[in-house]
């Protein structure tokens, strides 16, 4: 009953199953077959809209988040309404397919029948909500998964380091007088970077090429401050890394960093030992 197909599929197996055991019980019990026959497919076809329409009902109840005594109570009363209902029905066509003019049900059979039909329409029950309330909590346990994972995702976007702020823009000052061209290089690169941050809040993936500008300009950002002490080697598998500007379908997820990172801008591990070299390796 994870689909609709599957609903339908067990709608049509149960009652057909207590439909054939009804017209066996009542075959043996000498019944005209052919009135038995007409009689149980008349059964078969109400019942499956009667508990189609239960089944609307019990949706329409979920969807209001019941607490769990009274959507018990709704499904009590609902199999009892169900069952009540089946069973009019089945003595309302017995007395019109065999033109009695009296009743021929006793008070006991008409009790007898009412309880075969609740407990058809209590098994059917059941199963139905058992399987649609693991669904139920299968999807909100997918859906919370995605959400936490969006918050995770979006909290990290927004993360920049300010340590990585400060020091950048520190190391900016001082460049623009020692040596302003490349002063003016160091604010494209920082701007591109905040840049890509801001113009980028809702898109989590974007492609290898995209992803490898806005490392370049992280590293060259990190190497005006450190100097020749940081070396950086690109090495980019060629079979994966897409035309620059070609939007491709396997894009890297935002926030992506080189190893020399491992967590966010701004936080690259640092030891003592110089010169070192850092290797980028994008895959």
């Amino acid at each position: 009953m994870r689909t609709k197909s599957g609903y339908w599929i067990y709608q049509t197996a149960w009652w057909g199953f207590y439909s054939a055991i009804g017209l066996a019980i009542n075959a043996l019990n000498g019944g005209t077959l052919r009135l038995l026959i007409i009689s149980h497919i008349l059964f078969f076809a109400y019942s499956i809209g009667l508990t189609h329409l239960f089944r609307q009902l019990i949706e329409w109840k979920r969807a209001r988040r019941p607490t769990f005594v009274r959507m018990r109570l709704f499904l009590g009363g609902g199999v009892l309404a169900t069952s009540f209902l089946q069973t009019v029905l089945v003595i309302s066509i017995d007395r019109a397919l065999s033109g009695a003019q009296t009743s021929s049900w006793t008070r006991g059979a008409a009790v007898a029948l009412w309880y075969g039909m609740y407990i058809g329409t209590l098994v059917w029950t059941v199963i139905y909500t058992r399987v649609t309330e693991r669904r139920i909590q299968e999807e909100r346990e997918t859906h919370m998964q995605r959400a936490v994972h969006t918050a995770e995702l979006r909290a990290l976007e927004a993360q920049i380091n300010p340590h990585f702020l400060f020091n950048s823009l520190n190391s900016i000052r001082g460049l623009v007088v020692e040596d302003p061209q490349k002063a003016q290089d160091m604010i494209t690169r920082f701007a591109a970077l905040l840049r890509y941050n801001l113009n980028h809040d809702r898109q989590h993936t974007v492609p290898l090429a995209q992803e490898a500008e806005v490392v370049e300009d992280y590293l060259a950002l990190e190497s005006m401050r450190f100097e020749g002490r940081l070396r950086v080697r690109f090495t980019v598998d060629p079979r994966r890394r897409p035309r620059r500007g070609a939007d491709s379908g396997s894009g890297k997820q935002r926030g992506a960093h080189p190893s020399p990172s491992h967590t966010r801008w701004g936080q690259a591990n640092r030891t003592q030992q110089y010169p070192r070299a850092l290797t980028s390796s994008l895959r």
